[in-house]
């Protein structure tokens, strides 16, 4: 247990803890484009807006598969980032690639966020250990807070509330016991979908359901109001703004991860792959909650031709502390049996502690 100051934000049927409040911050949504091979020419790097000093970079996958299909001699072609790096506010990535075309374009798309690293106090007032320095943000774009917590029932598909949409872009962190059905992140709907039927043509169609999961979704880049009381706590910078506000809850981040294994699988066998990840460090007393992304690909079970099966976008299962990349979002193309069955590119998730908001 931890001693300090308690509230409970709007909404919330629980109080929250101040201490280790974090800023998430939305960076950019970044698409890198390569030509040819990916690993000598092309542009396969690219700018977001700057990290503030401390933070540590969150790239959230929208899509790090290419899948150009069918070639004229009847082979496929394809290419997946093998790497993804951060360094001051320039994104790049390496790729792997089979058949590449030297004049087409391969293009990874992630939403670039950053979590707010903990920093001296300064001046006078109430010092939040092993926080983000309030009175020290001069950029309220910069905010991010948790606006949304609960936990659904997903049947099929469930959709992002629109007015966490209208608040700007924002991250889900979700926890959930289910081995048989992946769910998936849709940014470009803005809903969580479930995905089954892995013998179909397409690779796999929205189905099925998970139950019980846990979810905090963090909005970004909007100035935060009051609390609707009109009571309660308020950091407001120099120059007047308000950077913090008990409305609503902070992100809270103890360093804990999930360092996700990279692999690619030649398997020509029908089925998924999974390769579990557990968290490591600062998820003491709940269980982690994992960010959505796509962080890979798989193939589906149809033999079209008996020559090629289905490209689907990696969803995700999860198990206690543990998570893997799995089959997930249909319709991508088609690819060579025996050319790739499965890829998870090596990257490190900031975990949640659900024992911070449930």
């Amino acid at each position: 247990m931890t001693y300090g100051i308690r509230y409970t934000p709007d909404g919330f049927s629980r109080s929250i803890e101040l201490s280790n409040a974090r800023v998430i911050s939305y960076l950019g949504s970044v698409t890198i484009n390569t030509l040819g091979d990916g690993k000598t020419s092309g542009n396969n790097s690219a700018s977001t807006k700057q990290m503030q000093n401390g933070a540590t970079p969150l790239i959230i996958p929208r899509n790090l598969v290419y899948i150009h299909g069918f070639i004229g001699d009847g082979t496929s072609a394809h290419s997946s980032a093998n790497s993804v790096s951060f360094s001051g506010n320039t994104l790049t990535a390496g790729y792997d690639t089979n058949n590449p075309y030297s004049n087409k374009m391969i293009a990874a798309v992630v939403d670039v966020f950053s979590v707010g690293g903990a920093q001296s106090a300064s001046g006078y007032g109430i010092r939040l250990t092993n926080s983000t320095n309030f009175l020290e943000i001069s950029d309220t774009s910069y905010l991010g807070f948790v606006t949304w917590v609960g936990t659904i029932d997903i049947n099929g598909t469930w959709d992002i509330p629109s007015d966490i949409v209208s608040l700007g872009n924002y991250v889900v962190f979700a926890n959930w016991n289910n081995t048989t059905t992946p769910i998936y992140l849709n940014r470009n709907s803005n809903r969580i979908e479930c995905y089954t039927s892995f013998d179909s043509a397409s690779g796999s169609a929205i189905g099925g359901s998970v139950l019980g999961v846990k979810i905090i979704i963090v909005s970004c880049g909007f100035s935060p109001q009051k609390p609707s009381s009109g009571y309660g706590i308020l950091i407001r910078n120099s120059s007047g703004q308000i950077t913090f506000s008990s409305k609503y809850a902070p992100a809270k981040w103890n360093g804990a991860s999930f360092n996700m294994n990279g692999f690619k699988s030649y398997d020509t066998n029908n089925g998924e792959i999974l390769s579990w990840s557990g968290v490591s460090g600062g998820v003491i007393y709940g269980s982690p909650m994992v960010p959505l992304c796509s962080i890979g690909m798989q193939t589906g079970n149809f033999n079209r031709a008996s020559k090629f099966r289905p490209v689907m976008y990696s969803g995700m299962k999860m198990n206690g502390s543990q998570v893997t990349s799995s089959r997930g979002a249909g319709g991508v193309g088609d690819i060579l049996i025996g050319d790739i069955k499965a890829v998870q590119i090596s990257c490190s998730l900031p975990a949640l502690d659900t024992a911070d908001y449930f």
